[in-house]
């Protein structure tokens, strides 16, 4: 999306943020978001660092980089909304779900769950984190709407077992986890993240 196609939905994207912006905190970081998303969506760099993206936006990267560091906000409730507002959306009997997985190379060892595992887009060991998604498919469209990261050995120091963020266990330790490590029955209204309840419960 270029600037000019940003512009034109922009009053729409405002509606978008603002039933996600409860679940990110104080004043400040909502407001850093409101810049940070429309960023990811306009700026054309493919590393997509607080610097490339305060290039299509009004705030500084410093303040973006502390939106992106410093601030905490509760992902599983920005998913669960994320669940709550598509399910009225896309929900249909003829939709189904689709569950995969994955793992890409990353450098360093600061960001979370990175190990050396299997890595699925290189097809061999290597420095990599591991993902588990959950979409939805039908006839009104398709979204994202789970996700776990598997935490090697490394990352849960004595516990004796690698674990999911958000909750559950992992399956095993040596390679990658095990493909239904997220369950669909946790996204569509299960013990997995969202909202009590189970935001996704009447999508089909």
């Amino acid at each position: 999306m270029d600037a000019a196609a940003l512009e034109r939905v922009y009053e729409a994207f405002r509606d978008f943020h603002d039933y996600f912006a409860p679940a990110l905190g104080r004043k400040q970081p909502r407001e850093l978001s409101r810049d940070c998303l429309p960023g990811l969506l306009a700026q054309s760099e493919e590393r997509r660092n607080a610097e490339n993206l305060s290039e299509a936006v009004a705030s500084s990267p410093r303040s973006l980089q502390r939106f992106l560091t410093e601030f905490p906000w509760d992902d599983d409730l920005v998913m669960g909304r994320l669940q709550e507002y598509l399910g009225p959306r896309l929900g249909d009997p003829a939709g189904v779900w689709a569950l995969d997985g994955s793992d890409f190379p990353k450098p360093g060892v600061k960001s979370v769950g990175v190990s050396r595992q299997c890595c699925g887009a290189l097809g061999k060991i290597a420095n990599c984190p591991a993902g588990r998604f959950v979409a939805h498919v039908g006839p009104k469209g398709r979204a994202r709407v789970d996700r776990r990261l598997y935490l090697p050995r490394e990352w849960t120091g004595d516990r004796g077992s690698g674990a999911l963020r958000g909750g559950g266990g992992a399956s095993g330790l040596s390679g990658a986890p095990e493909p239904d490590g997220v369950g669909v029955g946790e996204a569509g209204g299960g013990s997995g993240s969202g909202t009590a309840g189970g935001p996704m419960a009447g999508w089909r």
